[in-house]
């Protein structure tokens, strides 16, 4: 049983909105091995039964408008994986999936975004294949991914902006999103580093003429983050920048934000005195005015410090 509870704080009479559904499922699976050969199977059944209140809802809703009361799905899927050299991985899998929308999705509004009680359910298929090649040697551990992506979903839930540009989720025909992952990790000594790249193309192919074939909303077409990380003795010190590309804010691609490179420097030090640590950050080095993917302006250059104490000591 999940529930969602919420009411107005400071308002001993207003209303309380208390909503619940039922939820389960069911799922098998296996592995088959055949020498480097790894075949995973699997089939997953959902039941999700709603048992939303409209009368407690603000304002009130129809309980007819909230949609189909039950919800079912079965969903196979099935994962491959060869193993041929130690340092080599090739990985795929396809299949589909159901994903009801979460109680923060329908009920609750925080000031950040507002609630849609009419949600359906996802569903969708999905497909992936990559490779993974790693070396371990005495000097140098390091592990590459590649992954391609490939999704097509029905009703996807999808934040676009509101009344006074409050993002708010609702469900759109039918999407697809199909792109690429980079992921790199080395480590050499002292020395650590780990990036990643997504390259993303994320389409509206719903029936309505004016955003079929357009951008989704809060879907960039590209997102990159890297670290470098040097180790001392009881110090650590690392350099980060995250990128992304311009993003649309509505459906028909009519607003939109830049795109944005953030750089930043963290320093950590400890364990002090066996339990103390200190940790210093530097965000948005270049104070560059930007927005988050929903259109809220992100603070421009800031400064951490924190320290803690916890933990066991160390000898």
């Amino acid at each position: 049983v999940e529930q969602f509870d919420q009411h107005f704080p400071g308002l001993s009479s207003g209303p309380r909105r208390t909503q619940r559904r039922l939820r389960g499922a069911l799922a098998a699976g296996d592995e088959l091995t055949l020498g480097p050969v790894t075949l995973a199977p699997q089939v997953r059944a959902e039941l999700v039964e709603n048992r939303f209140d409209g009368s407690g809802l603000v304002p009130p809703v129809d309980e007819r408008a909230l949609g189909a009361k039950r919800h079912t799905s079965v969903d196979p899927r099935i994962g491959l994986r060869i193993d041929p050299w130690p340092w080599l991985t090739v990985k795929a899998n396809a299949g589909t999936y159901f994903r009801p929308p979460n109680f923060g999705e329908l009920f609750g509004d925080d000031g950040f975004s507002a609630a849609n009680p009419r949600l359906q359910p996802e569903r969708g298929a999905s497909r992936d294949a990559g490779i993974i090649v790693r070396r371990r040697g005495r000097r140098l551990r390091a592990t590459a991914e590649w992954a391609f992506f490939d999704n097509e979903v029905d009703d996807m839930i999808v934040f676009v902006p509101s009344g006074a540009r409050v993002p708010r989720p609702q469900n759109i025909g039918a999407a697809r999103l199909r792109g690429h992952e980079l992921r790199l990790k080395a480590s050499a000594g002292r020395w650590n580093i780990e990036a990643n790249y997504t390259r993303q193309v994320a389409i509206d192919r719903s029936s309505v003429r004016d955003f079929r074939g357009k951008d989704l909303p809060a879907h960039p077409r590209d997102e990159a983050f890297a670290r470098v990380l040097y180790s001392g003795p009881t110090w650590r010190l690392s350099y980060e920048i995250g990128a992304r590309s311009q993003v649309f804010l509505d459906r028909a691609g009519l607003e939109r934000v830049p795109g944005y490179a953030r750089h930043a420097v963290v320093l950590e030090i400890g364990p002090i005195a066996g339990r103390w640590r200190l940790r210093a950050e530097a965000d948005n080095l270049t104070d560059r005015q930007f927005s988050d993917v929903f259109g809220f302006p992100v603070p421009g250059r800031a400064f951490y410090v924190t320290l803690s104490y916890g933990g066991r000591p160390q000898r």
